[in-house]
């Protein structure tokens, strides 16, 4: 499995954390996904917290299972599945960069006088030149420690384009599809940002490669059927300057060639407009040096870039956020259809809201959890509240709001007594306080001092809470990022009377 399937998962993660999972995906549907994938919840991770082997393609065979039945519901959700294809636009646009550079280096072949290579201005030359200045630049980095992780300018014109690509399909989609897409587009880039980086950077090493292999083929393969001269001519150089030059130059692929430099007449009587000689060793000796100083570096360089991506990718596939998605959908396929039940108390609660409560809930205890909202009790009617209770589920919601002033007298009241309720009942007995934060963000959001409102009325909740023993879960009903909070810290926020 590869980017595709890393994208089916972060597509399907998208959908069911942006709260379209019961509109789009049913509750029995995803269940179903996750046992067909053989995703149970005993299923645990490695002592790091980190994907097992085999659980990264269990999680893949899922959500290619979910986009499927995206995909079937019609409209943008063909659209949004098809998301997962992204990465054939990278792959076709390496793909034509690698071909434009290989044509690009053998048209150098028709620069200068026709039949001639020049000894001086040979492009063979210039781009050897350019290919040592990057190494040197390279080096230069690695001890300097910097430079590593940063993507040079042609791997970032490259993902500007697919990030332009990517953006011009999601703002074709439409609610509730387009938000989700989002969602997942800036989890891609944020997740696979650094990965997509060293990729492209592998892209350009292979373009350098094939521009310099479609010089020399070219040069050989019209070789083949017109003679080439060798000579030169300058302005500034002399010939006893070209040839000392050149000895350096061209002194490695010497050695190893054999050839000498120069391999015939001497560089005196080559000088154009004479005729020159006939270049077929020159030649040799330039392609020698080309693989020395350019296609063998580029080529370990490729090697060293692979490997990298290999292990950046296994590590990226097996943590954060595929294994936080995991867990919580091994949470979910835990579920055996118990109750849990919600007693909103001094807060109003929206349809769409009850519904990102309720996704909440099923990540906590399970997908077949079943959840039921008690009415709503009003300030006040705390004390009729716990007079009408009868046996508690084995699973309790208290519901309230941060716009609300915390009282011990009534908020506390309430807490104590369902703990107390909850000591009766047993052991099995677990209690969420919940406190949602959406009302308060809402009326006082747009104030220069809301951040400094909401972390005071935030500590007034702890400091009512601390005293009983427990902590508070803040929450905001129209954000699923938070629900995402409260489940990964599930142990902190969820009291047990165990």
């Amino acid at each position: 499995m590869g980017a595709s399937s890393d994208r089916a998962i972060l597509l399907s993660k998208s959908l069911e954390e942006n709260n379209l999972g019961d509109s789009v995906l049913g509750a029995e549907a995803r269940l179903e996904a996750t046992r067909n994938a053989g995703i149970t919840a005993i299923d645990t991770l490695d002592e790091d917290g980190r994907l097992r082997a085999g659980q990264y393609d269990r999680l893949g065979v899922r959500s290619g299972a979910l986009l499927h039945l995206t995909a079937a519901s019609g409209g943008d959700g063909v659209a949004y599945a098809e998301l997962r294809r992204g990465g054939l636009a990278g792959k076709a646009l390496a793909a034509g960069l690698l071909l434009a550079a290989f044509v690009l280096g053998a048209s150098t072949n028709y620069l200068g006088r026709p039949g001639v290579i020049s000894l001086i201005a040979l492009p063979l030359l210039g781009l050897i030149l350019w290919n040592l200045a990057l190494y040197l630049i390279l080096i230069i980095a690695k001890v300097r420690g910097t430079g590593q992780d940063e993507p040079g300018p042609m791997p970032q014109r490259m993902i500007s384009w697919m990030k332009r690509s990517s953006e011009q399909r999601i703002d074709a989609m439409s609610a509730p599809f387009d938000k989700a897409a989002r969602a997942f587009d800036a989890d891609w880039w944020s997740t696979f940002g650094a990965f997509r980086a060293r990729w492209l950077t592998l892209v350009a090493h292979g373009a350098a490669i094939m521009m310099v292999a479609g010089l020399l083929v070219g040069m050989y393969v019209r070789g083949v059927g017109q003679e080439y001269r060798a000579g030169w001519e300058s302005t500034f150089v002399d010939a006893p300057a070209l040839e000392r030059f050149l000895l350096v130059a061209l002194g490695p692929a010497s050695k190893v060639t054999g050839i000498p430099v120069p391999p015939g007449k001497p560089l005196a009587e080559l000088e154009l407009p004479n005729p020159g000689e006939k270049a077929n060793k020159w030649i040799h000796l330039f392609a020698a040096t080309a693989v020395i100083f350019v296609l063998l570096p580029r080529a370990l360089l490729v090697i060293a870039e692979f490997v990298a991506i290999g292990r950046l990718r296994k590590r990226i596939v097996r943590g954060d956020p595929f294994a936080r998605y995991y867990r919580r959908i091994c949470l979910a396929a835990g579920g055996s259809g118990q109750l849990v039940r919600v007693f909103p108390y001094h807060c109003r609660l929206e349809p769409r809201n009850r519904d990102a409560v309720r996704s909440l809930i099923h990540g906590l205890w399970g997908g077949a959890a079943h959840v039921d909202f008690a009415d709503s009790t009003a300030y006040g009617g705390e004390e009729e509240l716990v007079d009408n209770l009868e046996s508690l589920p084995g699973y309790v919601v208290l519901l309230m709001s941060l716009s609300a002033t915390p009282e011990g007298e009534a908020h506390g009241y309430l807490i104590r007594e369902m703990q107390k309720r909850a000591d009766r009942e047993g052991e099995g007995s677990r209690i969420l306080v919940l406190v949602d934060e959406n009302r308060f963000r809402s009326k006082f959001g747009g104030l220069g001092e809301f951040e400094r409102r909401l972390e005071e009325r935030r500590k007034a909740w702890r400091e009512l809470a601390e005293p009983l023993g427990i902590r508070v879960a803040p929450f905001n009903s129209e954000d699923q990022g938070s629900a995402g909070d409260v489940i990964d810290a599930a142990d902190q926020f969820v009291w047990s009377a165990g």
